[in-house]
Parts: structure tokens; C-alpha cells; sequence
């Protein structure tokens, strides 16, 4: 029960918090990707606001083992003659604008395990077949950030560094052509030789071959381990920057998220509080809710339950052994793109007592403290009286 109000405290004060400072904080233009991995089905998607879904190839999961608060990506890596593990980034179709030409920020928390194989976490290849990128965790123990131009003039070639295995690593690379400096970070700091000069004006490659995170076109080079919190600037952010990417929670999508209860959970009570975090373009909230995940989905039926501000919502007289969904739409008026659609959530109302949902005539709750030899709630043996 403790543990159970820590939670609730948290996340309410995670709401508090971030929708204050998110109220104030514009999102970045700049930035073109950004992979929480708080989900990953068929696509892993992009809450840059951008479009930019990564589709899963091969044995790509989620799971609940992140460095944050919620979920992360698991990559197998290679594990047989024709397996592979990445994210494809739909080079032939992805927008000139949204490629990091003249300045660029790649970051990512990083948990990889030894293979004996390098770890590629981004690898694009130019219209020249030019390899554009090498943001890397080696096998022989340093980090390698590496940008090429479109002619395969190496910008610098960055080796430094060591690490462990199996342990969490932030990981930032920088590039500024107006500058000239480009810079790694690790957790947050510089190496040392992690920051070069090079002369101004040198733009990177194109991406007109292909694009994937967690494993080189040619086929090398496999991300193995959990990789969370990926993102993807057209600018050069500085240690600032880098250090409060770290530790930021998380960045809002457009779309509303972090439902709770949690999507799938099982709850004890016939009432409960509906609490979720905004989208970023949100002003209102469209809330529908419901016993049919089509209706739901489709805001169909008597499903919509008006709009509102506060991201809170109240249900009360739920049935027992039901399963309710809920979705959220940002509203902003006068937005062309509004309202954005949630995803549909849903929780599960399970007793703690043994019930019964058709009972015959006469039937009454039995005491749940009797020693009936029952199990309370999950396929409960009814006694009649």
C-alpha cells in the first residue's frame, strides 16, 4: 500500500512539475527525432512531431527496464544467419530539411552487452554511398563519434573514452559546422580528447542510401542491449543542454501519454480518477470513454464525454469484471492539426472478494475473510446460502 502512494505521489507531482515547465518551454524546433520507446509494436514512433517512425525490422521489444520512468528498446542484435535487430528510417522518402546537414545533436541512453562486435547507434549512408555517421559504443572498450562529408572527407574521427558492459550510458554527439567543433559526451561530460576543431563550413552527407538505428547498412556492426531516450537535433546543443537532456524526464508528444491507471492495469475499486499527461500542443482535452474499444476508438456511441482543461477525469458506478477504455484528444482551436488523437487505453475492474456476476435467487456475498479455500477475485469458487 505504501509503495502504491509513493507512486501516485509521484506521478502526480511529475504532472505538476512538467506541465508547468512545459507550459513555458517551447518545444525545439530543431529537433527532427525523438524516440521515447515508451511504446514499440510494428513502428517505434516518432514524438518529435515530425513523422519520423522508426519500423521495427527484425527482434526489436519494449520493455519496462528504461532509464526513465517508463519503457525502452530492447535490441537482439544478430542472432542467427538471416536475424537482425534496427529501426528503419524510410531514407528514400525522409525530408531533405529534417536530415542534420550544417550542425547536429544525436543522444541516447545506452545499456549494451558484450558481443565482441561493435555498436552502432545510428547509421546513415550517403546518395555517394559515402557513410555518413559513426556514433558507436566499441567493442574494445572506447566511444567513436565520426562524420563524414558528401565527398568522404572525414569531418573528425573522435576515439576516446572507456567503458563497462551491461551498465547505463548516456551518449551525445555535437557537431556545429559554423563552428567547427565538434564534441562527445559521455554522461554528461567531455572526455579527454572528446572535443576537436576542424575548419568551419564543412557540411555532413546525405542520408540517400539508407538510414537505420541500432545496426549498419552493410549488415555490421549490430546494436545488442536497451537503448531509451533517443533524439536527433539539426543544431548543436551545448553541455547544458546535454546534461539537462539527460535527466529531463521526458519530452511531450503531441499525442496525449503516461496513462493512470497504467494502460492494462486491474483495478479493486467501482470509481477512479483518470490522470494523464497532455500533448504538447494541447489548450483542452477531448475525453471518451467506454466499455467498447471500437466505440472508443472511433469516438462512436455515447463514448464522448465532453472536453475540459484538466487532465484529470473522474468515473464512478464501474461494473465488476469489465474492462473499460479511455482515450484523450488534445484540443487547440484554431490549430489545423488539432484534434490529435490519443491512443486507446484500458484497465480491468477485478474484485478482491469472491462474486458472483449471474447469481442464482437467494445467492449473497460470502464473507472474504472465511477460510473457504478460494481464490479471492480470480476464478473464485461461489458459495450459495
Amino acid at each position: 500500500m505504501y509503495s502504491r502512494l509513493v507512486h501516485w505521489f509521484c506521478f502526480v507531482l511529475l504532472l505538476t512539475l512538467v506541465s508547468n515547465a512545459w507550459a513555458e518551454i517551447p518545444r525545439d524546433p530543431n529537433l527532427v527525432i525523438y524516440y521515447s520507446y515508451d511504446k514499440v509494436g510494428a513502428i517505434v514512433p516518432d514524438e518529435s512531431g515530425r513523422g519520423h517512425n522508426g519500423t521495427v525490422c527484425g527482434d526489436v521489444s519494449g520493455v519496462l527496464s528504461g532509464i526513465k520512468w517508463f519503457g525502452a528498446a530492447e535490441f537482439l542484435g544478430e542472432w542467427g544467419p538471416t536475424k537482425y535487430s534496427y529501426l528503419d528510417l524510410d531514407s528514400p522518402h525522409y525530408p531533405a530539411e529534417d536530415i542534420p546537414r550544417s550542425a547536429i545533436t544525436l543522444a541516447a541512453w545506452v545499456k549494451c552487452r558484450k558481443t565482441g562486435k561493435d555498436h552502432a547507434i545510428l547509421s546513415c549512408r550517403s546518395s555517394k554511398n559515402v557513410w555518413v555517421v559513426h556514433p558507436q559504443i566499441n567493442d574494445g572498450g572506447a566511444f567513436r563519434w565520426l562524420l563524414r562529408t558528401p565527398d568522404n572527407v572525414t569531418i573528425s574521427n573522435i576515439v576516446t573514452g572507456t567503458h563497462g558492459w551491461d551498465e547505463w550510458i548516456h551518449y551525445a554527439g555535437t557537431y556545429d559546422s559554423a563552428t567547427g567543433k565538434m564534441i562527445l559526451y559521455i554522461d554528461g561530460e567531455i572526455p579527454s580528447n572528446g572535443a576537436v576543431s576542424v575548419a568551419p563550413g564543412l557540411l555532413i552527407a546525405d542520408w540517400g542510401t539508407g538510414a537505420r538505428v541500432g545496426y549498419n547498412i552493410d549488415n555490421a556492426r549490430p546494436f545488442t542491449g536497451i537503448m531509451d531516450e533517443l533524439y536527433l537535433f539539426t543544431r548543436a546543443l551545448s553541455q547544458d543542454e546535454i546534461k539537462e537532456l539527460q535527466w529531463s524526464e521526458a519530452l511531450p508528444s503531441e499525442k496525449a501519454s503516461h496513462p493512470n491507471p497504467v494502460n492494462g492495469a486491474e483495478l479493486q475499486v467501482p470509481a477512479t480518477d483518470l490522470m494523464w499527461l497532455p500533448g504538447a500542443y494541447a489548450v483542452s482535452n477531448n475525453v471518451y470513454f467506454g466499455t467498447s474499444f471500437e466505440d472508443v476508438n472511433n469516438g462512436a456511441g455515447d463514448t464522448f464525454k465532453g472536453n475540459q482543461a484538466e487532465a484529470k477525469f473522474t468515473v464512478i458506478g464501474l461494473e465488476w469484471g469489465k474492462t473499460y477504455y479511455w482515450r484523450i484528444d488534445g484540443v487547440k482551436e484554431g490549430d489545423p492539426n488539432s484534434p490529435w488523437k490519443g491512443d486507446v487505453w484500458s484497465f480491468l475492474l477485478r474484485p478482491t472478494t469472491a462474486w458472483n456476476p449471474n447469481p442464482s435467487d437467494g445467492a449473497r456475498w460470502i464473507d472474504p475473510n472465511a477460510n473457504l479455500g478460494w481464490s479471492a477475485g480470480r476464478g473464485a469458487i461461489i458459495h450459495y446460502v
